[in-house]
């Protein structure tokens, strides 16, 4: 109607005109402007566009109209020039309940008086005029009928075509005028009998096309109804959306979703939603501007979305567009727009709320559909459907969080949906693997169950970890009320979990076992990866009600220990294969034993990297006011250690039984790192101001008194050293047991008393002390020579045990020895000083006197096996020392290490082709720079150059001419890093250099004088072993993404600092650290790329200031020349240029400054590859109108002024690069 009225010619007057349905229609008898019979009624005239007079046609007579008409009426405004007039009036017809007009057509009828075109007032219900008149006329080529004109008395009887139509025949009437044409009379009978057989005709071909339509491909347009692009009509639930209809709802779909993809303000980060077909996405949320409310913010616009989406989900055309997926991906944007497009609290709150109601409701569409007819069920489409809801639930969460949630009528059924949700993808999945019989390659959906679980699990952990609930207080009634309903409503999938979980983790183990799989290493570590975080997220659940958590692991774990106890316990034969391997049945129970570790580990621990180890917050609120639940957790941690102790002694006994699970005991060893830092010897204040004395007294308390806290670090010590004497070879074990010692020494000075008090601790030091000279291949007599060194320090060692300690890893050692120097290092303790020094330290230091004694006396040859063994042995003992850090006293590891420095550097001499003990070296001199630079004075800093600077020219010595490096192309990243670790050594160096440079900043901010050394003699030693490096930095080794960035970070930061040394370096060591700056500015990698520039920038600044380079440039005139064209040819006019524009850009600069007539000819030089004269003057222009003369004047001024020229430089540099770049497009 809007259409129609906007399309009304501009010349139209404001007169009003008869109806066409009006003009057609009989006229009431009460209507003072109507005709009868022949009288005449001015009628609206058509104004003639030849300037003539309007015609004027006399009205019909009400008998003679057709009676079709009046059911047909336009509403519009008049013709031009046509004078009012007025309309046959009959009763109104109601627009608003008529079955013809919908509420949406209502709506976009024309308002006002100027609606259309003239003056003639239009209303709601189409009337015009006067007020018992109807609407007028807007057609300007309408004319009203006649009686002389109408065609229907001379063509066409009604009454006649409808007897014909409906019964064959019609009565014969000759008094009805006709028409003779021909000799041939037309009457209405005759023409009604000949338009109803071709009416017949008509119905009967209508019927045949319909027909073919369903059953026959569409030959007209050449779609083939079985080639999937047309579906058949009504074939789905919901049918009778054709596909023009979903495809312009796809794209109205599409332009909403890039709308909301838009930049909302700066620094907001475009939002980028790729659900499950688009393999993942972020979590950006949307803040769109307060001016978008009244678009977004709509009940009837969200409500909108969710029923297009409810009625296009089942249907073929909206599978095939997409549809489905496109509004799913709009909702979840929709669930994320937060920010200060609402109005009030309020306003959110009913927004979140009518989301969760439509996610609700599709989510109970879906569960009917799942538990419906299997036939019509889709599991390819309810497996997308099912991913895209669980990540729309975790997106409301995030977005609202649960204080906004919880006052929503509707919370209580997320919840009750997230938990059904969960369990049913829990028992499918479950099912899938008893069906497959644990082979994960033969489940099907096991991959998408587990990420929907995922997206569910990432909800109840913001749901339950929420500061709200937290922090919030249960003071407050709003907190307890959401608290109450986390824990009603979600506790209980945490016990579905871990059942499903532990049964699936056997089932596949059962069946790799048995069939003798070799694992991938690499898809093991990611399965690990993500079975981690999975269970870290359900952890969260678990301690929505801890008591109920524990005593669902306890009775799983009840059931598992006796099995186990039985296993172990049983004859070997009877638990093996017939090759000597453990056998399905017991794999699966190993299985499900470290499964119930793992769980038990999460819940009761938090991991607290980098952070004080605490007793979670939730695990303390629980067990504030139910004792019986500490009691519960003190049984879990018993049964453990009874576990581990149990284990541990059979693997003393016979460490090659199959029975005997290296992981379990990594597992076990695992949750002790964990628990016992932050359970044993808590201190209270560490738990907060609780004013709940239960809370105190009850599982802080549990492990913090001397007896039960001695009695559990003298377990987790004598677990470590059973696994140290009797695993050695384990690596994972021995990694575990190396870091449960060192988390117990760096607990506290508390810890560390209970440790050096502790026997375990004891033997382990005297295990050290009595073992340094001891290799992998010691003797018999050197046994008991140890066994007798050993009671001598009052300990009593066995055979075995110093057997197994001297086959540990050389550096497995040593992290044992950084432990004990740890747990040893109060400076207060008598004791603990004769262990640090004495027991630790001095033995170490004997070793290496031993060995550097026999060195040049000769009586060793220095790659004699037994010499290349205890060099390896002294200088990872020494690494392990280099390591100690956090102690007290931290001077007291410089003291013993400074008379040993140059001895050690000189065993490069001997040993720089034996690259790990080459790479050993190097690496303890990185971690003593790195550890102790800040507290070594001159004389130690002295020592440390002097020794460092020896050890770098060994190296090099070795290396430089003898080493080629070359990049071997690889076909997977694995191989790449594997290739890349054959060079460590290098990079090892460079570490070392950079950590040395340290110290002249250290220096620099010291406020005392007495142990700080000169600039240069810093300066010096990097750049000498800079020199001793450049070498072997090829472009080769620069292909190595670790080894470049390190080499970059070092050598700009030099040319940065001390462009001068540089400039001053020979010039083939020169020419190859330019050469690789080069090679480094156009770099994939941007730091490597902006270190290059910003070095080379350096050195040409430096050189405008003091000509360092003059040397250089009177041999090699063109060594500017080069550089310039180089990183104008490869960065500035490469795509590469955008993101590392400004370096590039403060590079160039003083690069042209140093000579501007060698620059121009470098300039004009490239011109000359565009061809035409025209482009080439173009080229020249952009780069004369870049270096403006007073700009290159001050590139090296400082202060102010220089910043404000770089500032410019930089402004005209982008102009400059934006155009040159259009040019070379063009080009």
């Amino acid at each position: 109607a809007a259409a129609a009225a906007a399309a009304a010619p501009a010349h139209a007057s404001s007169s009003s005109s008869v109806s066409a349905g009006a003009a057609r229609g009989a006229a009431p008898s009460g209507d003072s402007n109507a005709t009868r019979g022949g009288e005449r009624v001015e009628s609206s005239a058509m104004a003639s566009p030849t300037g003539k007079q309007p015609l004027h046609i006399p009205a019909p007579s009400p008998d003679q109209l057709p009676r079709v008409a009046r059911k047909h009426r336009r509403t519009a405004a008049g013709p031009a020039g046509a004078a009012p007039s007025s309309a046959v009036s009959e009763p109104p017809l109601d627009l608003a309940h008529s079955s013809v007009f919908t509420r949406a057509s209502m709506s976009d009828l024309p308002h006002g008086p100027d609606s259309g075109g003239g003056g003639g007032k239009i209303s709601h219900g189409g009337r015009s005029g006067s007020k018992s008149g109807r609407g007028v006329s807007s057609d300007p080529f309408y004319i009203a009928p006649t009686r002389e004109l109408l065609l229907s008395q001379y063509m066409v009887g009604d009454k006649q075509y409808q007897d014909f139509l409906l019964y064959g025949k019609s009565y014969k009437d000759d008094n009805l005028p006709g028409y003779d044409c021909g000799g041939v009379r037309i009457t209405p009978r005759s023409s009604a009998k000949m338009c109803a057989g071709w009416s017949a005709v008509g119905m009967i071909f209508m019927l045949w096309a319909g027909l073919m339509i369903q059953c026959q491909p569409l030959y007209l347009k050449g779609i083939d109804y079985n080639s999937g692009f047309v579906k058949r009509s009504g074939s789905g639930s919901g049918g009778g959306m054709d596909r023009p209809m979903i495809e312009l709802c796809a794209a109205v779909v599409g332009l909403v979703v890039d709308t909301l993809s838009w930049e909302f303000g700066a620094g907001s980060h475009r939002a980028s939603f790729l659900l499950a077909e688009g393999g993942g996405g972020t979590a950006t949320l949307i803040r769109p501007p307060e001016r978008w409310r009244e678009y977004l913010i709509r009940p009837d616009f969200l409500g909108a979305v969710f029923s297009v989406y409810t009625a296009v989900r089942a249907q073929p055309h909206g599978r095939q567009c997409d549809l489905g997926h496109r509004i799913r991906q709009l909702l979840l944007m929709l669930g994320s727009v937060t920010g200060i497009i609402y109005e009030t609290r309020e306003q959110k709150s009913a927004y979140a709320g009518f989301l969760v109601d439509g996610c609700l409701n599709v989510l109970a569409l879906l569960h009917q559909e799942a538990i419906g007819d299997p036939a019509s069920y889709d599991e390819d489409v309810a497996e997308v459907e099912t991913i895209d809801l669980c990540a729309m639930v975790s997106r409301l969460v995030s977005t609202f969080k649960i204080e906004g949630l919880s006052i929503l009528p509707s919370f209580g059924n997320l919840l009750g949906a997230v938990n059904a949700v969960g369990n049913d993808l829990l028992q499918k999945s479950l099912s899938e693997c008893e069906r497959a019989k644990g082979d994960t390659d033969d489940m099907e959906g096991i991959q998408w169950r587990s990420e929907a679980l995922g997206h569910l699990l990432d909800a109840a952990v913001l749901l339950a970890d929420d500061p709200w609930i937290s922090d919030g207080g249960m003071e407050n009634e709003a907190v307890r009320g959401a608290a109450a309903a986390l824990e009603s409503s979600l506790s209980n999938l945490y016990g579905a979990y871990v059942n499903a979980r532990t049964k699936m983790a056997k089932l596949e183990e059962h069946y790799t076992t048995s069939h003798a799989e070799d694992l991938d290493e690499l898809r093991e570590e990611i399965s690990e990866v993500a079975t981690e975080e999975e269970m870290t997220s359900a952890s969260s659940l678990g301690r929505l009600n801890v008591a109920n958590a524990i005593a669902s692991l306890a009775a799983l774990l009840n059931q598992c220990l006796p099995q186990l106890r039985a296993l172990f316990e049983a004859q070997v034969q009877t638990v093996t294969t017939a090759q000597g391997e453990i056998s399905p049945d017991a794999a699966a129970l190993l299985e499900e034993a470290r499964l119930l570790v793992v769980c038990i580990t999460h819940l009761l621990t938090d991991d607290n990297v980098g952070e004080e180890p605490m007793i979670p917050a939730s695990i303390i609120r629980a067990c504030s006011n139910d004792e019986g639940l500490v009691s519960a957790i003190g049984a879990c941690v018993t049964s453990l250690m009874q576990l581990a102790e149990y284990q541990a002694s059979l693997v003393s006994v016979s460490a090659e039984d199959p029975r005997l699970s290296p992981l379990l005991a990594k597992t076990l060893l695992w949750f002790f790192d964990r628990w016992a830092p932050g359970y044993v010897l808590v201190p209270t204040a560490s738990v907060g101001n609780s004013d709940n004395d239960a809370a105190v007294s009850g599982i802080v308390r549990a492990w913090s008194t001397q007896e039960a806290a001695s009695t559990s670090v003298t377990f987790c010590l004598t677990l470590c050293l059973h696994y140290h004497c009797y695993w050695p070879q384990e690596h994972q074990v021995q990694e575990a047991a190396i870091s449960l010692t060192l988390k117990l020494a760096k607990r506290g000075k508390a810890m560390r008393d209970l440790m050096v008090k502790a026997t375990s601790f004891e033997k382990l030091v005297a295990m050290h002390s009595c073992t340094t000279s001891l290799l992998h291949t010691c003797t018999a007599a050197e046994v008991n020579s140890a066994v007798a060194n050993a009671q001598a320090m009052g300990q009593s060692l066995e055979q075995g045990m110093i057997k197994g300690y001297c086959r540990l890893p050389y550096d497995d050692r040593a992290k044992i020895l950084t432990g004990l120097l740890v747990a040893s290092s109060e400076a207060g303790d008598e004791k603990a000083n004769s262990i640090f020094s004495q027991a630790c330290l001095m033995p170490v230091q004997n070793a290496l006197s031993s060995l550097l004694q026999a060195l040049h006396n000769k009586q060793l040859n220095p790659h004699d096996v037994n010499a290349t063994e205890m060099t390896s042995l002294c200088v990872a003992l020494y690494g392990g020392i280099a390591n100690v850090s956090g102690i007290s006293d931290m001077e007291r590891i410089p003291l013993y290490i400074t008379p040993s420095l140059q001895p050690l550097s000189d065993l490069m001499v001997h040993y720089a082709d034996e690259l790990h003990i080459c790479e050993g070296l190097l690496g303890f001199f990185r971690d003593y720079a790195e550890g102790y630079m800040p507290v070594l004075n001159r004389d130690e800093c002295i020592a440390l150059f002097h020794a460092s600077s020896g050890l770098l020219r060994s190296y090099s010595t070795a290396h430089c001419k003898s080493r080629t490096v070359t990049k071997v192309s690889t076909s997977s990243l694995e191989e790449g890093l594997e290739e890349e670790q054959n060079y460590s050594d290098i990079s090892t160096a460079i570490s070392l250099l950079i950590h040395l440079s340290t110290k002249d900043f250290i220096d620099i901010c010291s406020t005392t004088d007495s142990n700080t050394i000169e600039s240069n003699q810093v300066t010096d030693m990097i750049f000498f072993g800079l020199q001793q490096i450049l070498p072997l930095m090829t472009q080769g080794l620069l292909q190595f993404p670790a080894l470049c960035s390190s080499y970059f970070s070092l050598v700009s930061f030099m040319m940065e600092t001390y462009p001068e040394k540089v400039c001053a370096l020979p010039f083939d060591l020169f020419n190859a650290l330019l050469d690789s700056m080069l090679f480094g500015m156009s770099h994939s990698d941007t730091f490597v790329a902006k270190s290059s520039l910003r070095g080379l920038g350096g050195l040409a600044r430096e050189h405008l200031k003091s000509k360092a380079l003059g040397g250089h440039l009177t041999a090699h005139a063109d060594i500017i020349d080069t550089c310039a064209n180089r990183l104008l040819q490869e960065v500035v006019f490469q795509s590469i240029i955008w993101d590392r524009l400004e370096p590039a850009g403060s590079a160039l600069l003083p690069l042209a400054a140093i000579d501007m007539g060698r620059f121009a000819n470098v300039v004009s030089a490239i011109s000359t590859q565009f061809g035409s004269p025209e482009k080439a003057h173009r080229f020249q222009a952009a780069f004369q109108k870049l270096m403006q003369p007073e700009i290159v004047a001050k590139v090296a001024s400082g202060g102010y002024e220089g910043r404000v020229n770089r500032l410019k430089f930089k402004a005209a540099f982008e102009e400059f690069v934006k155009e040159i770049h259009s040019f070379l497009a063009i080009a």
